[in-house]
């Protein structure tokens, strides 16, 4: 059931949006795929659509984006877009976001983090212009800080220390990959450390 009404959402919302391009025909091409094995090749076809809309402009690949969220939240799916931007911030809120994720960039610690980000202070002040900007249209909509410089639980101290309405940390190389280096390396460090004899 669920599998027919994403079809419908996902169809509908971008063929809508790609008949205003030049290059609809590749989007009424790819969405004749929607109609055979649904289930079975679900993952391949978005996959497929969601390449062919990051090789659109800019303009459009954030339109899309934010239909594909009121899409979902249409479907009652848990929506948590990221947003890099207060024109995203806003249009996500009023697209009906559940979550919101004021994304500051590639995180920068761990073995390979990005080398320049901003710091931490402009970013928990941008996470609050995001968050404003988007509870000036939602109020009810859930905040969450991420990316950059906040990568380890002080960092996210920090923020929520420092902002308003920021309700946690969404978090990505923070949980999977930063913990595991940590891990890995003193593992590492222990078995190089064995003396033989």
């Amino acid at each position: 059931m669920i599998f027919s009404k994403l079809k419908k959402g996902f169809v509908d919302v971008l063929s809508v949006k790609w008949k205003k391009v030049r290059e609809s025909t590749i989007l009424m091409n790819k969405s004749k795929l929607f109609k055979k094995n649904w289930e079975s090749k679900m993952k391949v076809q978005i996959l497929m659509i969601l390449k062919s809309v990051f090789k659109k402009p800019e303009c459009l690949r954030r339109l899309l984006k934010v239909d594909m969220i009121a899409a979902a939240r249409d479907l009652d799916l848990l929506t948590c877009p990221y947003v890099f931007t207060l024109e995203e911030a806003t249009a996500m809120a009023k697209a009906g976001a559940d979550i919101l994720i004021p994304h500051m960039g590639l995180t920068t610690k761990g073995a390979i983090g990005a080398k320049t980000a901003i710091t931490l202070e402009d970013a928990t002040r941008r996470v609050q212009e995001l968050a404003t900007a988007a509870k000036a249209v939602n109020p009810d909509i859930l905040v969450l800080c991420h990316g950059g410089p906040i990568s380890e639980p002080a960092d996210v101290r920090y923020v929520l220390d420092h902002t308003t309405g920021i309700v946690g940390f969404f978090g990505a190389s923070s949980i999977e990959r930063l913990p595991t280096e940590i891990a890995i390396t003193g593992c590492v460090k222990q078995f190089k450390s064995l003396k033989l004899g």
